[in-house]
């Protein structure tokens, strides 16, 4: 790491022990075993409540047990843009009982008065929202994801996704949402961002943004926010209704009267890596379908490649070399408990039937996949045992098994960097029509109209760098 980046870290990281830092609203990371809910001053100090206590396991963190959490009256709501941070280990997710939510911290309020207040929780509960309709294919496509989504298989396919939310000004029966397209692992420690920077709201997973773009909820309304609030740290409110209790242990939680940027992010996602760890190295992304989606043996799986860990070479390049694969895997739990199909590919999309998905035997209902990028040993490295690398973030999506899972295919051709304004030629198969879909899998809005043999559209000003994909109806 340069030194110049070594020592931004090192001062953030003392910074973050203390209360120097400007606009901090709350501060709690349980350093102090004696006095662990309590925050610096001049903040409201918490009531720890009733059976959380320092963890055994993880020095400097709480453990919530069954039914704890910490209380803070008086808590200053955000005057603007704000952050909201933690860090944080799930042992289970939440039961139905819940609505398959977990709070991480809330300060929201709606049972009497105007609705008001933020959250930043695990779950998408039973308003999971599918994905608008501009961002399916055809109409078919959209009413398929609509047929799915009860109430309950709203809430339990997301039950592992994270979510940030604001009540709305002038509205009391929506909230601002956004919510992220991965889910959250079991017994792992994540690095969780919520940010509102005066006009979009966006959310991060362990320095990358996770933001499930095609699900942002109310985009220009602005947040409710009582200038005075109580903030639950755990749970949702007192009581054991409706608690929306976190099963799991906590290194921090904290508010920010700013917005962090992007970099900030990553900075602070750093901060909580061991010093040791200075290791550069690219991993898979899950990218398509996307979060939620319902899907049918026509579907294509895509990936691509990151950057993590500790990284601030500007030269590194994650790309797939020869000789290197990636394991993927597809569960009927976000656990990857019961996993149903196991497999290897060597580029990074596969078709769902190359999964051999008739193992099925005609599944319907909520599914789950993960991958990891397996390099290819050299040198001494062959004739030593390497430990796997750590699967990416999994991202749940629909297996519609009525629709013949592992039969039939959609041809998908790469076509490259686009030209704005172009015209794009494609020759006819059939009486099938093309579609036109970027990386992570939104289909582009393209006309095409039938010329003999060629169907043509014009590129959209969207289209105007990257790669595009051509698919066949």
């Amino acid at each position: 790491m340069p030194i110049r980046r070594f020592l931004s870290v090192m001062f953030l990281a003392a910074l973050l022990k203390g209360h120097a830092e400007v606009g901090l609203l709350l501060n709690l990371d349980f350093q102090d075993t004696a006095k662990p809910a309590a925050q610096p001053d001049p903040l409201p100090q918490g009531t720890l409540l009733p059976d959380a206590m320092v963890s055994g396991d993880f020095p400097g963190a709480l453990d919530l047990g069954a039914r704890g959490y910490v209380r803070i009256p008086g808590f200053q709501s955000p005057r603007g843009p704000f952050t909201v941070e933690a860090r944080f280990r799930v042992n289970e997710y939440a039961p139905l009982s819940t609505r398959y939510i977990s709070d991480i911290l809330n300060t929201a309020t709606w049972d009497s008065g105007p609705a008001q207040g933020f959250a930043l929780r695990i779950g998408g509960g039973y308003l999971y929202a599918p994905k608008s309709r501009e961002a399916y294919a055809s109409d078919e496509d959209y009413q398929a994801d609509i047929g799915w989504y009860d109430d309950s298989q709203r809430a339990s396919v997301s039950r592992c996704i994270g979510e940030f939310l604001t009540a709305i000004k002038g509205d009391d029966r929506n909230w601002k949402e956004v919510v992220t397209d991965r889910c959250i692992q079991r017994n792992a420690w994540v690095h969780m961002v919520g940010v509102w920077d005066g006009k979009d709201m966006r959310i991060y997973f362990d320095g990358q943004e996770a933001t499930d773009s095609l699900r942002v909820l109310r985009r220009e309304a602005l947040p409710n926010l009582d200038s005075q609030a109580v903030a639950f740290v755990g749970a949702r409110a007192d009581g054991d209704y409706d608690s929306r209790h976190l099963a799991g242990t906590l290194d921090f939680v904290r508010v920010i009267d700013r917005a962090l940027s992007a970099d900030e992010v990553r900075l602070r996602y750093r901060t909580t890596l061991p010093a040791s760890d200075t290791l550069c190295h690219g991993a898979i992304l899950p990218v398509y379908p996307m979060a939620g989606q319902a899907v049918d043996g026509k579907c294509e799986f895509r990936f691509r490649l990151v950057i993590e860990g500790a990284c601030t070479h500007p030269d590194f390049n994650p790309e797939l070399k020869p000789g290197d694969s990636i394991e993927v895997e597809i569960a009927k739990d976000p656990e990857f408990q019961d996993v149903m199909v196991r497999l290897k590919v060597g580029e990074l999309s596969f078709h769902i039937e190359t999964a051999d998905l008739a193992k099925l035997g005609g599944y319907t209902g909520a599914a789950y996949w993960r991958a990891r990028l397996l390099r290819a040993p050299t040198g001494l490295a062959k004739a030593m045992a390497i430990e796997a690398p750590a699967w990416s973030l999994s991202r749940p999506f629909m297996i519609d098994g009525k629709a013949g899972v592992g039969v039939g295919r959609i041809p998908i051709e790469r076509l490259g960097p686009a030209l704005v304004g172009g015209w794009l030629t494609v020759n006819a198969r059939g009486a099938s029509r093309p579609r036109i879909h970027s990386l992570d899998g939104r289909n582009l809005p393209m006309v095409f109209q039938r010329r003999g043999e060629h169907w043509t559209a014009r590129l959209p000003a969207s289209a105007t760098r990257g790669v595009l994909f051509l698919s066949w109806e």
